[in-house]
């Protein structure tokens, strides 16, 4: 019976050592949000976004390894340049009284819907939802600037979608459907990614060489979260207007999130910004309109842990579960000599 104990006890601190090696590799749910799940990212780099009249627009780009030797990567492009509010109309600014509240929350002149877009020309305007499926991408195939991806001599040129807009069993859905002027609780709202149908103004993630599904298995954008986040109970998306004042699970910034199938970028730990260009470029970041025009991006220096995002619910760490294993086995022997 000593023996039968002793091998229990040995088996549950066994156990504890295998969860040990589980929370050691990191946890990714890959849903378009940075750290909302408590996501491991361990390395990051600030982006700078060369911006009229704006020094210093920083995007950041985040890297992070999960189990079974996948690795993970975020853009979250500079909310100075672009971000994911709309209004109902591309109107210009000064056409619109701040007591209106299809344009402004409350009738509150510091809670418009939208941001201002085309901020650096004489006739500013606010964005639509339109707008948003029809033209925002990550690499911009027309100006031959697309995110690149290097891996095994391969080069991978992607342009990512933002949001595409397609039936629930991927069929087409009519224009109207799309922007909500009609019943849009079956419309599925997601990233095109680089190879689905999606919504016919520029709705088209795209590709050009190698398919990018030999080293991408999933791809999600901080709109495809805002959307599916915010639907209403009958399943309706609100499309008139962007919901930041009155939804706490709105995301302001524009990000892309990618799960590589396998190990992409090398030890993660040792990227620079002078080695990262060996792995990837990120091409340009499309949007248009934008707020202010961009003429580039530079990936600038390492700026983790600062701008890594907090973990949620903390997890123990290796180390004490370890010992915990450690000490249970210890006490299992222990007990069996005073028996």
């Amino acid at each position: 019976m000593k023996t039968i104990a002793f091998i229990k006890k040995f088996f549950i601190a066994t156990a504890l050592l295998s969860i040990s090696i589980v929370v050691n590799a990191g946890n990714f749910d890959v849903d378009g949000c940075f750290g909302c799940n408590g996501e491991t990212y361990d390395i990051g780099f600030s982006v700078n976004y060369k911006i009229n009249g704006i020094d210093d627009a920083n995007g950041f780009l985040y890297f992070g390894e999960g189990s079974g030797g996948k690795q993970y990567l975020y853009f979250m492009m500079s909310e100075e340049f672009i971000d994911t509010t709309y209004a109902p109309n591309k109107k210009k600014v000064s056409e619109i009284n701040t007591t209106n509240t299809d344009y402004y929350f409350e009738g509150d002149a510091d809670k418009a819907f939208s941001s201002t877009y085309k901020a650096d020309s004489p006739k500013p305007k606010f964005r639509t939802f339109e707008e948003i499926l029809g033209s925002d991408k990550f690499g911009n195939s027309k100006n031959n600037e697309p995110f690149v991806v290097k891996h095994d001599n391969v080069t991978y040129k992607l342009e990512i979608d933002l949001l595409s807009c397609i039936g629930e069993d991927g069929s087409s859905v009519s224009n109207d459907a799309c922007k909500g002027e009609k019943d849009n609780s079956e419309v599925v709202y997601e990233s095109a990614g680089y190879d689905k149908t999606g919504y016919k103004k520029g709705g088209e993630g795209s590709y050009d060489g190698s398919h990018p599904s030999a080293i991408i298995s999933e791809i999600a954008t901080s709109m495809e979260y805002n959307v599916a986040n915010n639907r209403e109970d009958d399943g309706t998306f609100n499309t008139k207007h962007s919901l930041q004042h009155t939804s706490d699970n709105w995301l302001m910034y524009i990000g892309y999130e990618f799960e590589f199938n396998s190990n992409i970028f090398g030890d993660l730990d040792s990227l620079t910004k002078d080695n990262i260009s060996n792995y990837l470029a990120l091409g340009d970041s499309h949007a248009s309109p934008a707020k202010r025009n961009s003429e580039g991006t530079t990936i600038i220096e390492r700026c983790d842990p600062e701008c890594l995002p907090p973990t949620d619910i903390p997890e123990p760490t290796s180390f004490a579960i370890f010992a915990l294993g450690i000490i249970g086995l210890s006490l299992s022997r222990r007990q069996v000599k005073l028996s």
